[in-house]
C-alpha cells in the first residue's frame, strides 16, 4: 500500500471503518467502474483521487443522490466535498523558485488530467513576462518510464531548457534518470524540481527540490469530513473545500544556470585584483 492508502486505512480503523481498495490504472473508464463495483458492495462512502481533476460530473450525480463522496484533491469550486493540497499553488511556488534563480527556458511535465499544476506552471511564467513554449512542455503518464521519453523530446528541442519543473516526483526521477544516461549534470546543466516528496525523491543521487504534500494530515482530514458525511442524519451538508498547505522544499536538485554561475565566478577575482591594488 502507499502511504497514502496505510494513513486512509489508519483512520478509518481508528473511526470503526474497514477500507476496500480500488484502482484505476490512469483509466477514466476504469475509474467509473471501480466506482461501480464499490457501490455493489454497499460501502458506506467514497474517499477518490480523480483521474481527471475537471471531470467530475460521475461523481457529483453521486452527491446528488445523497452518497458520500470526498475528493483527495484540492479541487476549487466544484459542488462536492474536497479536501488536498493546492496543487496550483504548488506548481506555481515551484516554478517561481526557478524563476528567481535566474532560469528562463523552464520545461514541464505535467499531465492534461491535471491542469491545476499544468496552470500554476503557466502563472508563474506570465507573471515574470515568459512566454510558455509548448515544445518544452508534455504530459506523460505518471511513470518513470514516460517521463524519460518526454525529457528527451523536451531536451531535443531547437532551445532546450536550463530548468524543468515536473508534476509529480515520480516523473523528476524520470528526467534524472535522462540527464545520468545522457551526461548531463543536475543542477550543473539541468534544474530539476518534483512534487509531492516522496521517500525516493529524497535518497536520489540527487536529491530532489520538490513540493512537500503532507499526506497524513491529508487523509485524517478527508476521512474526518466523509464520517461526518456519511453520519449526516439526512440531506448531506452543503459541501467544502479544504486546502492542506503545501511546502516547496529546496534540495540539491535546483541552481541558477550555469552561464550565470560561470559569469559571477570570473567577475569575482577581477574584484578582489581590483581591491588589493587601491
Amino acid at each position: 500500500l502507499t502511504l497514502a492508502a496505510k494513513s486512509i486505512q489508519l483512520e478509518l480503523a481508528a473511526r470503526g471503518y474497514s477500507a476496500m481498495f480500488a484502482t484505476s490504472n490512469d483509466s477514466f473508464e476504469e475509474e467509473k467502474r471501480a466506482i461501480e463495483m464499490l457501490r455493489r458492495h454497499l460501502v458506506d462512502g467514497i474517499l477518490i483521487y480523480p483521474i481527471v481533476h475537471d471531470r467530475l460530473e460521475h461523481l457529483i450525480e453521486l452527491r446528488n443522490k445523497n452518497f458520500p463522496v470526498v475528493l483527495l484533491i484540492g479541487a476549487k469550486d466544484v459542488p462536492i466535498d474536497a479536501v488536498g493540497i493546492d496543487e496550483y499553488a504548488g506548481a506555481y511556488a515551484a516554478t517561481q523558485h526557478l524563476i528567481d534563480l535566474g532560469h528562463r527556458r523552464i520545461g514541464a511535465l505535467a499531465p492534461k488530467v491535471n491542469l491545476a499544476k499544468f496552470r500554476g506552471y503557466s502563472a508563474a511564467l506570465r507573471r515574470a513576462k515568459i512566454r510558455p513554449d509548448r515544445s518544452i512542455f508534455r504530459d506523460p503518464l505518471n511513470t518513470i518510464e514516460g517521463a524519460v521519453a518526454m525529457t528527451d523530446e523536451i531536451m531535443r528541442a531547437e532551445y532546450p531548457p536550463t530548468a524543468i519543473f515536473a508534476g509529480s516526483d515520480v516523473q523528476a526521477l524520470g528526467v534524472l534518470h535522462w540527464a545520468n544516461v545522457n551526461r548531463v549534470s543536475v543542477p550543473g546543466r539541468l534544474s530539476v524540481a518534483g512534487f509531492d516528496d516522496i521517500a525516493a525523491g529524497r535518497f536520489a543521487a540527487v536529491p530532489l527540490t520538490t513540493v512537500r504534500n503532507d499526506v497524513e494530515t491529508t487523509a485524517t482530514r478527508a476521512v474526518e469530513r466523509l464520517c461526518t458525511l456519511i453520519k449526516a442524519p439526512a440531506a448531506l451538508p452543503p459541501p467544502v473545500t479544504e486546502f492542506v498547505g503545501g511546502e516547496l522544499i529546496v534540495r540539491s536538485s535546483t541552481r541558477r544556470p550555469f552561464v550565470e554561475r560561470r559569469l559571477a565566478k570570473a567577475e569575482v577575482p577581477r574584484a578582489a585584483v581590483a581591491r588589493e591594488g587601491g
